[in-house]
């Protein structure tokens, strides 16, 4: 299991993202020559008013501790431990 990395690593133009420079190249914003176009909103019951939305609750699949827990299988201790069959287990228990 690779350790996490900072976001820095992966910024354009930084030392370890590769080095890259932004500054001579050009963005075309390929937007659309129709400016005559309108676009009709539907039959909104309620203007400004959305519709509630039924949507299922997040379900976390880690969790990260301080000083560490126990593996409920194997019983190291682990900053990180992943959910697995209703265990939190280590990266070693864990079915990847």
């Amino acid at each position: 299991m690779s350790e996490d990395r900072s976001l820095d690593e992966f910024a354009v133009g930084s030392e370890a993202g590769g080095g890259r420079d932004d500054a001579d190249e050009t963005v075309d914003g390929g937007g659309r020559d129709n400016a005559d176009e309108t676009v009709d909103g539907g039959d909104d019951a309620v203007d400004g008013v959305d519709e509630p939305v039924n949507a299922d609750s997040a379900v976390p699949t880690a969790t990260w501790t301080t000083g560490g827990a126990a593996c409920d299988r194997c019983g190291e201790r682990a900053a990180r431990r992943w959910f697995a069959g209703g265990d939190l287990v280590c990266a070693a228990c864990k079915e990847w």
